[in-house]
């Protein structure tokens, strides 16, 4: 029997599930356990670094309001040693001190060097940022679990998607507090997007909590892309402190 894809249509009810999930998941230590059970939980913290849930209704969608707003927000890839220096330091503040996630690794690393740095800069300063990872890049992302269903590859032969297609990601995402409106979060997204197609990207899969998809999502559809949300219980990482998530899939070769 092949696998049916689910987009999320009740985010409330999903997210429960993940919640439980993760709940039950911790307790039995067992990071293959995969519960169906699911009550009302709410012990997992939500992750805070992207930016908070658009206010932003679905009439504005494919509007370029947003770069208006930010106008003097500039968004590039940079190797400019100082502003690498802040994003570095701003992840770090972000994932770990503002988080509390003790076991995330925010310091400069080897995927920082594989993949590509995206900065938001306002006045000089770094306001936000993202890292940009391709299949032509690293063999498995850092999301991945390899010799598990928790790769790529895995989840998009599960939901009949192609499985030779180059991939993208997005990780060590954030906006900094003052400015999280949702979009700053777009104008890097679509600088994201533009250079994965470059890359001959198919699809960007991203993995967070459900209501953090849900935001993005809304965010990628003002930019015009087909974007869907599966509730596809992910393997909950130490250095996320264990947090529920499910992947986000943006088709890049497909437009609404």
């Amino acid at each position: 029997m092949t696998s049916r894809m689910i987009p999320l249509k009740s985010v409330a009810v999903v997210e429960n599930n993940l919640i439980e999930q993760l709940r039950v998941m911790s307790l039995t230590q067992d990071p293959n356990a995969i519960p169906t059970n699911a009550d009302n939980t709410n012990n997992a913290k939500q992750w805070l670094a992207p930016a908070p849930v658009s206010s932003i209704s679905d009439s504005d969608e494919k509007s370029d309001w947003w770069k208006e707003k930010n106008a003097g927000v500039k968004v590039f890839i940079t190797t400019d040693p100082e502003l690498l220096r802040q994003y570095y330091k701003m992840r770090h503040e972000v994932y770990c001190v503002e988080n509390g996630w003790e076991n995330y690794y925010s310091a400069e690393n080897e995927l920082d060097h594989k993949g590509k740095i995206i900065v938001a800069v306002k006045e000089g300063r770094v306001v936000g940022g993202m890292r940009l990872l391709t299949s032509r890049w690293v063999e498995y992302f850092p999301n991945e679990v390899p010799g598990t269903e928790f790769t790529y590859r895995s989840f998009l032969k599960k939901f009949e998607l192609n499985t030779e297609a180059v991939i993208s990601e997005i990780s060590a995402f954030f906006v900094e507090k003052n400015h999280r409106d949702s979009t700053i979060s777009t104008m890097m997204l679509e600088q994201a997007f533009e250079e994965s197609k470059l890359q001959n990207c198919t699809y960007n899969i991203g993995i967070s909590t459900p209501l953090l998809n849900r935001s993005h999502r809304k965010d990628i559809k003002r930019l015009g892309y087909k974007v869907e949300i599966y509730s596809y219980p992910w393997k909950p990482h130490k250095s996320q402190n264990y947090v529920a998530s499910c992947p986000i899939v943006i088709f890049l070769t497909e437009s609404l």
